[in-house]
């Protein structure tokens, strides 16, 4: 089945740019991940719960004092790949975003 939203995908790059200009997600597009059945979480990009019949991609985030696992639908994922790989390329010391 296909990922559906209630917003257009504009929508979605521009809400995971927010975010990543914001620091609400990691700036690495090549942070570690997994994939697994959906667990119902919401995903950390639109707020949309991932369903069990969907794919789950687990990014992991390291933090201070420990590595968090974030969860993003596979659409989700992509986009938020692109986008973080868009601004870690206009950063000159190629720093995280």
């Amino acid at each position: 089945m296909a990922f559906t939203r209630s917003y257009g995908p504009r929508d979605l790059d521009e809400q995971i740019r927010e975010r990543l200009v914001a620091g609400k997600l990691p700036g690495n597009p090549h942070a570690r991940y997994s994939t697994a059945a959906g667990d119902g979480q919401l995903c950390v990009c639109c707020d949309r719960a991932i369903a069990d019949f969907s794919l789950q991609y687990d990014v992991e985030w390291p933090g201070d004092a420990m590595v968090r696992l974030i969860g993003m639908h596979r659409a989700c994922f992509q986009c938020w790949r692109d986008i973080a790989t868009e601004l870690g390329s206009e950063t000159s010391d190629g720093a995280e975003v």
